[in-house]
C-alpha cells in the first residue's frame, strides 16, 4: 500500500513509501502515515483531507535562453519577408 510519511507538526510530506498493511515498520518520531493511493509526493503538504503541492517560484531564463529565443524570433521574421 502506498503511504505518505507526514510530519505531525506541519503536515509536510517527508517521503512516500510502499508498505504492507500489517508491516511492523517503525514510523519516524513526530510523523504519521497517510494513505496516498494516487497523489502525494515528498515536499507536498497534507491538509488533513488532501495533498497540496507547493507553488514553485518561476525560474528566470538564463542569458543563453534569452539569446536563443531572440535568434528564433529573428529567424521567423526573416522567413516572413
Amino acid at each position: 500500500m502506498r503511504k505518505a510519511v507526514v510530519r505531525e507538526a506541519d503536515g509536510f510530506v517527508e517521503n512516500v513509501i510502499e508498505i504492507k498493511p500489517q508491516s511492523q515498520w517503525p514510523i519516524p518520531e513526530g510523523c504519521r502515515l497517510v494513505i496516498a493511493k494516487k497523489s502525494g509526493s515528498p515536499g507536498d503538504t497534507w491538509d488533513g483531507q488532501t495533498f497540496v503541492r507547493p507553488e514553485r517560484e518561476p525560474v528566470d531564463p538564463t542569458l543563453e535562453d534569452r539569446i536563443k529565443a531572440l535568434e528564433a524570433t529573428n529567424e521567423v521574421a526573416r522567413e516572413s519577408l
